[in-house]
């Protein structure tokens, strides 16, 4: 299995868009937005070198749970509007007044992604329900944090 981060996607047909599940700490501060865009500017250049060309505009789906509150969700947003590339947003349905987010991270992972991209900060259990899920739907994923000693 590839490092994290280190996957070969050359075997992605170039008329299918590569789908990217970002989930992460609804609090993400504003001012370390760079961080996630770093990352996913890391994942773009990968991306587009192993398929031996620039990565043409919305050729990346970014997939993500349109939290409420912004955070991560919102830069990832931001981060493909920026770059001409698509996304798609599934928030969390509501029942008996309680978001659902198991339930939105289920269905963002059974649409299916070619990776999922964790970004979790101080109690993050949504990012991490969202992880195990990938995981056991067999999408590659990893997490990257500034957070120290941040784990599921």
């Amino acid at each position: 299995m590839p490092a994290p981060g280190e996957i070969f996607y050359a075997d992605i047909p170039p008329e299918n868009p590569f789908r990217v599940i970002v989930t992460g700490w609804r609090a993400w501060p504003v001012e370390d937005k760079l961080f996630i865009w770093r990352e996913l500017d890391r994942l773009w250049t990968r991306v587009s070198t192993d398929m031996g060309e620039y990565i043409p505009p919305k050729s990346v789906v970014i997939v993500h749970g349109k939290c409420p509150y912004g955070g991560v969700d919102l830069w990832a947003e931001q981060w493909a509007k920026d770059r001409d590339q698509l996304w798609e947003q599934y928030p969390a349905e509501e029942r008996n007044g309680k978001l659902l987010g198991p339930e939105r991270n289920a269905k963002m992972v059974a649409l299916g992604a070619n990776l999922c991209i964790g970004f979790p900060g101080p109690r993050s259990r949504g990012t991490w329900d969202c992880l195990r899920k990938a995981t056991d739907a067999g999408i590659e994923n990893y997490s990257k944090s500034w957070f120290p000693g941040i784990k599921p």
